[in-house]
């Protein structure tokens, strides 16, 4: 997995600016990737969205994607979450980092005899993948403050 991997690092000085997501976008641009999306636990995603643009502002720093509302964006980079990363990390992650690999090609088989009372065919396909980091150094792990 990603804890696993050899990745670039960056410690987030304040929990109340995302000046660590701009150090993460510049770290992997200097080492020639693009960040295209940086996910978190929903913890640190529900906190990073309380975060105001001023302490006499109600707007957030966390805003909508233009283009799909439902989508958050840090820089301009969408914010994903999953519960199966650790609170207190982020990870920015460049696309071309990993890649799905087919370990197997697909298998399909086609079986009339279970519904022979009516005209319907059971298919099974069964594909054995996984999933590959390609470039571990494009990777960035970030470690909010406090955390």
């Amino acid at each position: 997995g990603l804890e696993a991997a050899t990745t670039a690092k960056v410690t987030a000085t304040a929990a109340t600016t995302f000046d660590w997501a701009e150090e993460a976008i510049g770290l992997a641009a200097g080492r020639g990737y693009t960040i295209n999306h940086f996910v978190a636990n929903p913890a640190d995603a529900v906190t990073m969205a309380l975060v105001k643009e001023s302490t006499t502002s109600s707007r957030g720093l966390l805003q909508a994607d233009p283009a799909q509302p439902s989508v958050k964006t840090i820089g301009g980079v969408p914010l994903l979450t999953s519960p199966h990363v650790k609170a207190g990390t982020v990870w920015a992650l460049p696309t071309m980092a990993a890649n799905l690999v087919i370990r197997q090609d697909a298998n399909v088989v086609a079986d009339t005899s279970a519904f022979f009372t009516s005209d319907r065919t059971a298919i099974r396909a069964t594909m054995r993948v996984g999933f590959g980091i390609v470039a571990p150094d494009a990777i960035v792990k970030i470690t909010l403050a406090g955390a």
